[in-house]
């Protein structure tokens, strides 16, 4: 996995260079279509690290990601707190803060009101 990790890296790096620093809307569908969250993950990753000025096309690989977490509240929460932080720095602060409500609600369900990743929702609601 590792490798494949790399590959994308590489394959991401490669075409926005080749691009003149843009994302052709093909190459992020073929990317919309793989179910494995973990790749998916690293590249929301990759755009934080390598390309803040493409983080609105992060946009849909979190919508991907929620998709495929559907039925993995812990998981899901942790995404949303993500996509929250994404949105708040994008200069959406309404979505920023519907993500993070959700995030806190679904981390209350999942371990209680006493937990470090709950007190974590309320720090990112401020």
């Amino acid at each position: 996995l590792d490798d494949t990790i790399e590959n994308d890296r590489k394959k991401w790096e490669h075409h926005v260079q080749a691009n003149k620093g843009q994302v052709t809307e093909a190459f992020l569908q073929e990317y919309l279509q793989l179910d494995d969250i973990f790749r998916l993950q690293e590249l929301a990753v990759l755009f934080k690290e390598r390309f803040l000025t493409l983080l609105p096309k992060a946009l849909p690989i979190y919508e991907r990601i929620l998709e495929l977490q559907a039925n993995k509240p812990a998981e899901q929460a942790q995404t949303r707190t993500d996509l929250g932080v994404l949105l708040y720095s994008l200069g959406d602060f309404q979505g920023s803060l519907a993500q993070l409500e959700v995030a806190l609600d679904l981390r209350q369900q999942v371990y209680g009101d006493k937990h470090a990743l709950v007190a974590a929702s309320h720090i990112h609601l401020g």
